[in-house]
């Protein structure tokens, strides 16, 4: 079964014009790239013998979206199964492969690299990466099936009220489409131990990043990252009524 890709292109499209894509391109499963390209600056052309590659100007849609760009993009799609990557992320061809294995074995839940857990409050827990079915899995990256891209999308107002307390704009979208998955399939998400390249020379530009408030002002009246992570997942995890599932999922990760 075919392939899209979608990356979001923000700060570093070097990465993407030069180290990800000539090689993403040529994945045997992957017959289409979306690129969704969020600020006008930093927008680039780029073409493919091996794939089709279809660039979108969301420059206006960004203040509307932000990182939620990516499921805005997931309705377009033109396959099923759909590869979520960030621009600061080599992952190998052979991973990508094991991705899109499990992802056939069980197309209705998400696939990834990189699990994360909840505490007993419900808030998102900074740990090392978690593997197993996990609470939330990352869209630094992840197979998820196109349907969900809608259903992010009318659901996405639940949260409207929490957003402007992070930075950037829907930041959190990962913690919100993993637990919409949870709620629709009352399961959880999967994440694998892959090989990967982190670009690590781009943290500088990362979301997370210590020097992100240097490069990038961020708004006043927003919270610390992984304070609002926190937040914002107990929100969810309220607002969703998912509070016995994780009981279930902590009682045998504890």
């Amino acid at each position: 079964m075919a392939i899209t890709a979608i990356l979001l292109n923000w700060n570093r499209a070097f990465n993407l014009k030069h180290i990800i894509l000539p090689l993403l391109s040529r994945h045997p499963l992957i017959n289409e790239i979306i690129i969704s390209h969020g600020k006008s600056s930093s927008m680039f052309d780029y073409e493919s013998p091996h794939c089709k590659i279809v660039h979108r100007d969301d420059v206006d849609n960004n203040e509307k979206y932000g990182l939620s760009l990516r499921f805005l993009a997931l309705s377009s799609a033109k396959n099923d199964q759909v590869l979520i990557l960030d621009d600061d992320l080599f992952v190998f061809s052979e991973s990508i492969s094991r991705l899109s294995q499990y992802y056939l074995t069980d197309p209705m839940i998400i696939h990834g690299l990189f699990g994360r857990t909840v505490n007993n409050k419900y808030q998102y827990h900074y740990t090392n990466w978690l593997y197993g079915y996990v609470p939330i899995v990352l869209t630094k990256c992840m197979i998820l099936n196109k349907c969900y891209g809608e259903l992010f999308l009318e659901r996405a107002v639940m949260m409207k009220d929490i957003l402007n307390k992070g930075d950037p704009y829907w930041n959190g979208e990962d913690i919100f489409m993993s637990l919409l998955m949870v709620d629709r399939m009352g399961r959880l998400p999967c994440a694998y131990k892959l090989p990967y390249v982190n670009l690590s020379y781009s943290e500088f530009y990362g979301i997370s990043s210590k020097w992100r408030g240097f490069f990038n002002k961020k708004p006043m009246d927003t919270l610390p990252h992984e304070i609002y992570r926190k937040l914002f997942t107990q929100t969810c995890i309220e607002r969703l009524e998912l509070q016995p599932i994780m009981n279930s999922w902590l009682g045998n990760f504890l």
